[in-house]
């Protein structure tokens, strides 16, 4: 097998993370009712200790672009999480996914207009059902 060599001009700009996408994602967020996320990046901590809600993804995403979640008080398996793709699919279809699995976590990426956002781990970490 051959080895690359990595040469500085083989590194494009694009490939570049600024200290804005950096900073986004290494930053959390807390959410404890229906929360719309607002840019790519934004990880978010579930609290459904209160009582079940949903997230709502944000339009016209760009390719690559991703949020995780996590279920960060594990009360999810009472109080499930439904996460809608806003005006994009989830894992290929208009449908939502449930997080309803006590300090479960999954992460959402966006694929372009025909997959357009899918998770990993894929289900049956969490639940499916058609929109």
């Amino acid at each position: 097998m051959a080895r690359s060599r990595f040469r500085e001009n083989q590194l494009r700009d694009e490939d570049i993370m600024t200290e804005a996408e950096y900073t986004a994602l290494m930053s959390w967020v807390t959410v404890t009712g229906t929360h719309t996320v607002v840019s790519g990046g934004q990880n978010i901590f579930v609290d459904s200790a209160g009582s079940a809600f949903t997230i709502i993804m944000y339009d016209n995403p760009q390719e690559g672009q991703r949020s995780t979640f996590v279920d960060k008080g594990g009360y999810c398996g009472t109080n499930n999480t439904t996460f809608s793709g806003g005006a994009e699919k989830l894992n290929g279809q208009n449908q939502y996914l449930y997080l309803n699995k006590d300090y479960g976590s999954f992460t959402l990426v966006y694929g372009g207009t025909d997959s357009g956002w899918v998770s990993i781990p894929p289900p049956p970490f969490m639940t499916l059902d058609q929109a």
